[in-house]
């Protein structure tokens, strides 16, 4: 089942749209990135939310604005795993036709 059928599926979620989702998702964004920088050009910055498998969605979107680089966040992992990633991380690392490098949470 996929992210559209499970939220389908959900009880309660029938009058729930994928819109909505989205909506929501960039909601998020705009909050997290607000928190984490202190100085960004709100006119630069357009937040926006995906429902699906996460890296084809940020792949997608990065074709579809035709990105000039791609950021992706990369969980703290130990000194072993620090050299490999998540599987969205690793999946949009390898497959972007944009620049895209990562951070890493401390």
């Amino acid at each position: 089942m996929n992210n559209k059928e499970a939220i389908r599926a959900t009880p309660g979620y029938a009058h729930f749209s994928l819109d909505q989702e989205e909506s929501s998702g960039a909601e998020f964004a705009q909050r997290v990135v607000e928190e984490s920088l202190d100085d960004f050009d709100r006119d630069t910055v357009e937040p926006r939310g995906r429902v699906g498998t996460p890296a084809d969605k940020i792949l997608a979107e990065a074709e579809y604005i035709d990105a000039r680089f791609v950021v992706i966040g990369a969980k703290h992992r130990s000194p072993v795993g620090k050299a490999l990633f998540g599987s969205t991380a690793q999946k949009v690392l390898l497959n972007s036709d944009y620049p895209t490098v990562t951070t890493a949470d401390n």
